[in-house]
This record gives structure tokens, C-alpha cells and sequence, in this order.
């Protein structure tokens, strides 16, 4: 990587994507008139459907106020210092068990979690009955991971052969003799003296990494995390200078587009694009993309608000922005816990034990913000998916259900087995999850059900989907026979399913959607 001294100051003076300003917007200011307006027509609705009247108001005791999303003013760069440790190292295929319903289940060591369940009282439209538990009584911050921090705290360990960097409860090694070079590296060079220095030795470490995503399934961003753990592995907290100019050579040998840069604060930054929006990161328009701000030190979600100047290297604009979905589970190690999933459909009570793997979902917390469809389109999980939509078609075929109870039913799960809250609320910011996520963490939104409910659709019934944007709302859309409330697009009709919309069956929207025009959200 040839580069040459600083090149003009650019003042950053854009924080986030115009598209996502203007929605997180929206929902300060329809946020709270949007649920007033539901809370009258909803309960209309429940006093009403299916002949059931119900004397309750479901939202009698919850206090509806707007989110409050952050307004972050221009101030100097965040200090994150992650104190969290990753996952012990052990190496152990990945194991996910999901259990068939009233069938002792076989769990690891420790307690099962028990969702919270959703605050609705008895009498609902369905008829259907349920206990309901106070929220007050869930200690949050036991069941939510913080941020793992970038290394773990359990020491990767170094011999004159290898080196074992530990991953995600995965122990990975790497030819010493690919990392030896560091060792005599100057931090008092110049900044392209250095540059072309490591890329000269590069080639045996950058060929290894290669083999290390292939062996261990890692896309494109779970290499960008692995870069950072590794740099902050051989390289001492001081040294952020080499460790920013290394991960910038290893990206670049891996077929990422990749620039440097140096901040006012005097940091060196790397920059990268990505094929689905980034939000709540700072980004600059180079070359006709937005290359999106990172330390090397810092979590990845961590932003900072400060102008930098940009270095110019021969190796500018080439490569390819990082796919950020997540196409099929990454081979790490497993640190199980099983859920207890809870929820009932025409008058009968269901349950569900659920093992996840907990170094996954680990993993998936370090990704920044992205855009829905990038989780629509993702397919992690499989065997966790496969098993929930397995157990979910025995009872579908054990009670001989329609289509329509089919669709239904897998609704229901969706609706009353998580309990709901707003991302602002439970976490303090917007944050879609994947499948695991949703199901290990205690809240979850619309959005987390819509990626949810599309995986089981199509797994269970090899239903088609598209995910329904409305303003400050994603639901769900099903292609088939149905009836109801419906969007059409590429000559199929999606069917509205609703994740948040409790104990509405398919085909109904909530009032203040019916006549609003949705964007679609391809979930492939």
C-alpha cells in the first residue's frame, strides 16, 4: 500500500444516512400519535372480533410515550473501553437442540430462561386465555450481553510455532512466522515508510486469514472483527498507529475496499463501504460510495464525530464493499442456553425449549446498525430455524390445521412467545436482530418478529414473504390463498402478518396502516 502525505482536511459534517435521519425522525414524531390512534381502534377491534366482547383495556396499564432517540451534537470522539470478555476458548462443533413440546428436554448446566410474557389481560379475540407476568419482576441486565469487548480477556497464546487467537469461544492458529515481522516494526516511521513496510511481509498472514474465513464460514464483516481481535492481539494498546495501517493492509489483501485516514484527534481511522446501509455511523462520500468511519481499538458500533484528512495509496478504490449478511453460520465454538418459549392458539397452551448458541449471538452484537433487509436476506441459523419450524409443523399436522390455521398458528408464536418493547426502550437505540437474537434476548420490535416470522414461513410452509415497510412500522407480507388485507407485487399477493399486532389474525393490518402504501423488502 503506497501512500503519500495528507491530502485535504474534509470536515464531516454528516453523521448518518439522510434516508435514516429522516426515519428515526418520523418516529419521534408519529411514534406516540400513531399508538394513541391504535390504542382506541385496537380496542374497538377486541371488544368486537369474533363475537368475544372483553370489558379490559389491554393497554390500560401501560404508559404509551414516544422514543427518545439521541441527537448526538459534533463533541470530541467517544472513549469505549470494553470490559466485558468473550467466550472462553473451546472447540466444539456447533450444537443447536431444539425440543418437541412436552418431551423432557435435554438442557446444559444452569437455569433455562423464561421469556417474560406479553402484558395482555384474559379475554382476548381469540377466546384464548394466558397467564401474564410483570416485567418489573425481569432483571434485564442479567439476560442482555453488553458488548463484548474486541479481545478476550482469557489471553490468546503464543508459541515459536502458532499462535492461538481466541474467537468467539473458538481457538484459531496462525503461523507465528506470519505475525514475527511485527516485532520490528517503528512506530516513529512515517506513516507510508510503515505502510509499505507491512504490506511487503503481509502476503503469508493475508493468505492465511483467507483460509481461516473459508475453514470457519466467516463473511465478510465477521472477518473485519476477527482483523480487529487480531491487531489488538500482536499489537500492545499503544501501538494504535500500526494496528490501524495492518488491518487496513489485511482488508485490502482480502478483497475489501479500504482507506485510511487521521483525525483531528490525531487517531488514525480505517474506512469501509458496505452493500447495505450502515446507520448510526459516520460515513464520508469518496468515489462515488459512502466509506463509513472505524477505530481499530474501538467497538464496532462506537461512532466518532471528528474531521479527518485523508492518506492517497495506489490501493485506493480497489476491491469490494462488505456484504453484510450473514449467508450461513459462522464454525465457532458453542456456549449453549435454552429458552422457554410459551404461547397458546384456539384455547390450547404450547410450549417449546430452545438451545442456542450464545458465542453467536456474541458475534452478532458486534455488528453496527444495518439496514432490514440485510437480516431479511440472512440466513443464520439454519439448524436453530429448521428445528423451531419443525416442531411448529408437528403440531401444524398433529391438529390437522388449514392453511390459513397453518399461517396462523406460526403467527401466534411470533406474537405472544416475545415479549414486546420498543429497541429505544429496552436498549436505548434501534437494533434489528437475527433469529437468535430475538429469541435469547428478553424484548424485541417489529422488525425482529417480521425477520422472524419470513425464516419460519418459509422453512416450515415454503411460503414466498416481503417485508412490509411502513413509516416507523415493518411488518410482514405471505403469498397464498388468503384473505384479508394484502400487497401486490410480482404478480403475488403478500397477505399482511403482523408480529406486533397481538392476536390479529393473517390478513390483518393495524387500523392506522390499512390505506398506507408499504415498501417492499426482498427477503432473498
Amino acid at each position: 500500500m503506497k501512500t503519500t502525505t495528507l491530502l485535504i482536511l474534509v470536515t464531516l459534517n454528516v453523521f448518518a444516512d439522510d434516508g435514516y435521519e429522516a426515519y428515526r425522525q418520523s418516529i419521534a414524531e408519529e411514534y406516540n400519535a400513531y399508538y394513541q390512534k391504535e390504542m382506541k381502534a385496537y380496542q374497538a377491534f377486541i371488544q368486537t372480533s369474533d363475537g368475544i366482547p372483553n370489558k379490559i383495556n389491554p393497554y390500560q396499564k401501560i404508559n404509551i410515550v414516544p422514543p427518545r432517540p439521541v441527537i448526538t451534537k459534533v463533541v470530541a470522539p467517544p472513549v469505549v473501553k470494553p470490559t466485558v470478555p468473550l467466550p472462553s476458548s473451546k472447540v466444539t462443533p456447533p450444537i443447536v437442540k431444539v425440543v418437541i413440546p412436552k418431551v423432557e428436554p435435554i438442557v446444559p448446566e444452569g437455569k433455562i430462561l423464561e421469556k417474560p410474557q406479553n402484558m395482555i389481560p384474559k379475554g382476548t379475540p381469540s377466546g384464548s386465555q394466558i397467564d401474564t407476568v410483570k416485567l418489573e419482576k425481569i432483571d434485564v441486565s442479567k439476560l442482555i450481553a453488553p458488548p463484548p469487548p474486541l479481545i478476550s480477556q482469557t489471553p490468546s497464546t503464543i508459541t515459536v510455532q502458532s499462535m492461538q487467537l481466541s474467537f468467539f469461544g473458538t481457538s484459531i492458529p496462525i503461523d507465528q512466522n506470519a505475525v514475527a515481522f511485527t516485532k520490528t516494526l517503528q512506530p516513529s516511521k512515517e506513516v507510508s515508510d510503515l505502510a509499505d513496510e507491512i504490506h511487503a511481509h503481509d502476503t503469508l498472514l493475508i493468505n492465511r486469514l483467507k483460509a481461516i474465513r473459508n475453514e470457519y464460514s466467516l463473511n465478510d464483516w465477521d472477518m473485519v472483527v476477527f482483523a480487529q481481535a487480531l491487531m489488538n492481539t500482536i499489537y500492545s494498546a499503544k501501538d494504535q498507529k500500526l494496528k490501524t495501517l495492518h488491518i487496513i493492509d489485511v482488508l485490502r489483501g482480502l478483497g475489501y475496499k479500504t482507506l485510511l485516514a487521521e483525525g483531528t484527534d490525531k487517531k488514525l481511522y480505517f474506512l469501509v463501504p458496505t452493500k447495505q446501509p450502515l446507520y448510526s455511523k459516520s460515513f464520508f462520500e469518496r468515489e462515488g460510495g459512502k466509506y463509513y468511519l472505524f477505530a481499530v481499538d474501538e467497538h464496532p458500533r462506537a461512532d466518532a464525530k471528528v474531521s479527518i484528512s485523508f492518506y492517497k495509496s495506489a490501493d485506493d478504490g480497489q476491491g469490494s464493499p462488505l456484504d453484510m449478511r450473514m449467508l450461513k453460520d459462522p464454525l465457532i465454538g458453542v456456549d449453549p442456553q435454552t429458552v422457554n418459549l410459551k404461547w397458546d392458539f384456539e384455547n390450547k397452551k404450547y410450549t417449546m425449549n430452545v438451545t442456542l448458541n450464545k458465542n453467536l449471538t456474541a458475534l452478532m452484537d458486534m455488528y453496527p446498525q444495518v439496514e432490514n433487509d440485510a437480516y431479511l436476506q440472512s440466513r443464520s441459523g439454519v439448524k436453530l430455524v429448521r428445528g423451531l419450524a419443525s416442531n411448529l409443523l408437528n403440531e401444524i399436522q398433529k391438529n390437522h390445521f388449514t392453511q390459513e390455521q397453518s399461517i396462523a398458528f406460526i403467527l401466534r408464536f411470533a406474537q405472544q412467545a416475545f415479549t414486546y418493547k420498543t429497541d429505544f426502550d429496552a436498549y436505548g437505540y434501534e437494533r434489528p436482530m437475527f433469529v437468535e437474537q430475538t429469541i435469547l434476548l428478553p424484548y424485541s420490535d417489529c422488525e425482529d418478529r417480521a425477520i422472524l416470522l419470513s425464516r419460519l414461513y418459509q422453512e416450515a410452509l415454503g411460503l414466498d414473504t416481503v417485508g412490509l415497510r411502513y413509516p416507523g412500522h415493518l411488518a410482514l407480507g405471505v403469498s397464498y390463498s388468503g384473505k384479508g388485507d394484502y400487497y401486490t407485487t410480482q404478480n403475488k399477493n403478500y397477505y399482511v402478518t403482523d408480529g406486533t399486532y397481538f392476536y390479529a389474525n393473517p390478513g390483518m393490518s393495524q387500523p392506522s396502516f390499512k390505506n398506507v402504501a408499504a415498501k417492499f423488502l426482498g427477503t432473498k
